[in-house]
């Protein structure tokens, strides 16, 4: 374990960048930020991209802040998508990623 000089914490990551670092994974406080890198990763299989933006469609999204910032957010929340529970994704993708997903979802007429 790594805690910087200005007080970020790195497990498995000897220069955190921000206020805790898993490997790659990141945390601003709010938020886990997943690396993204292709190196990173194995075993691709391709997938229908169609059904995946059906089940996206489907999920009860808003946009939302977390109390202690004012930062928009856009996805599913925790006790809407998932009653019992406290916590929702991993992941939170940003609004603009998502408003595409969104644009991009099937039509339902």
């Amino acid at each position: 374990m790594m805690i910087s000089t200005v007080g970020n914490v790195g497990i498995g990551n000897l220069n955190p960048t921000n206020l805790l670092m898993v490997g790659n994974a990141r945390c601003d406080g709010n938020t886990w930020i997943s690396s993204s890198d292709r190196n990173l990763k194995e075993n691709f299989s391709p997938i229908d991209p169609g059904q995946i933006l059906t089940k996206v469609a489907a999920l009860p999204l808003t946009q939302w802040n977390y109390k202690n910032d004012h930062v928009p957010h856009l996805g599913p929340v925790a006790r809407i998508s998932t009653p019992n529970s406290t916590s929702a994704l991993t992941i939170n993708p940003s609004p603009p990623s998502m408003k595409a997903a969104w644009r991009s979802r099937p039509s339902r007429a």
